[in-house]
């Protein structure tokens, strides 16, 4: 087991965690169900879409998807980059969601 841990803080992202266990561990666990959740945001979203033929601001509802859809994504690869070094794929989903968010939000 100790040789086990020792492998698990030997990767990139998980020197931030300082030798802690439980924090490294709540850190993936917490990153892993909120991006089910956002899945599972998203899904819902489409079924709606999908289910409303006459949905007002329809492009509106596809930003928001994207968004979420983005957002839960960005929360994977958090868990994932504290072992592998995914760092462009990470950034490059965080710029999705930038966009999605921009696409979102208020205009004049």
């Amino acid at each position: 087991m100790q040789q086990l841990m020792s492998q698990w803080f030997a990767a990139p992202g998980a020197a931030l965690y300082g030798g802690s266990s439980s924090l490294l561990w709540t850190q993936w666990l917490s990153h892993a169900v909120i991006g089910i959740s956002f899945i599972v945001i998203a899904s819902t979203l489409a079924y709606l879409i999908h289910a409303g033929k006459t949905l007002p601001f329809k492009c509106m509802a596809i930003a928001f998807g994207t968004f979420i859809v983005s957002c839960g994504v960005s929360h994977f690869l958090d868990a994932l980059v504290i072992w592998l070094p995914w760092y462009e794929l990470d950034t490059a989903v965080r710029a999705v969601a930038a966009l999605a968010a921009a696409m979102v939000g208020p205009h004049p």
